[in-house]
């Protein structure tokens, strides 16, 4: 089977985004979304987007960077957090430091404080743009699941996670292609 990647409709605000359109509105992002939504294929879209490899906050806070990188797309930041509060702070500036035009951080919105954001604001001078995924709408959760399951019916899938009221959680791609493997 060969990965897909379904698009995401990028909640900023109350407005909503394509990938695309979001890359035009600012140059500091923040994206915020729990466990499983899809951050780690988001910002591998964005990476491509913008002609850079996204990388892992653990690894970035240790990597020697060219002069003045293009973009930064930085995933990850809650494991950082989770061992080191303080190491967030050091990836923030060592983002700012070098002189991208596009710096995308992202990590688990449980995870992230308002503390952090104020930091992003203060090292960057700019306030950043906060993303937040929109869950997957049936069409979407469809279209995963016949990607990963080409010889299941979504409908009696979908059935079964009713009648086990597990429906709710079938906007994470996590939990549908986990309940997926489950069926």
């Amino acid at each position: 089977m060969d990965d897909i990647y379904i698009s995401r409709d990028l909640i900023v605000e109350e407005r909503s985004y394509s990938e695309e359109q979001l890359i035009r509105t600012g140059s500091l992002f923040l994206v915020l979304a729990e466990p499983g939504a899809g951050k780690t294929e988001l910002l591998a879209k964005f990476g491509e987007l913008l002609g850079v490899t996204p990388v892992r906050a653990s690894v970035f806070r240790n990597k020697t960077l060219p002069p003045a990188p293009q973009a930064l797309v930085i995933d990850a930041m809650d494991e950082v957090a989770r061992v080191d509060p303080l190491g967030v702070e050091g990836i923030i500036l060592k983002a700012s430091e070098a002189g991208s035009d596009t710096v995308i951080f992202a990590g688990r919105s449980s995870e992230w404080d308002a503390a952090e954001t104020e930091h992003v604001k203060d090292y960057f001078g700019a306030e950043p743009v906060v993303v937040r995924l929109q869950a997957f709408n049936a069409s979407e959760q469809r279209q995963l699941f016949a990607a990963h399951f080409p010889d299941e019916s979504f409908d009696a899938f979908l059935a079964e996670c009713t009648r086990f009221e597990l429906h709710a959680l079938l906007g994470n791609p996590q939990f549908l292609l986990l309940f997926g493997e489950a069926y």
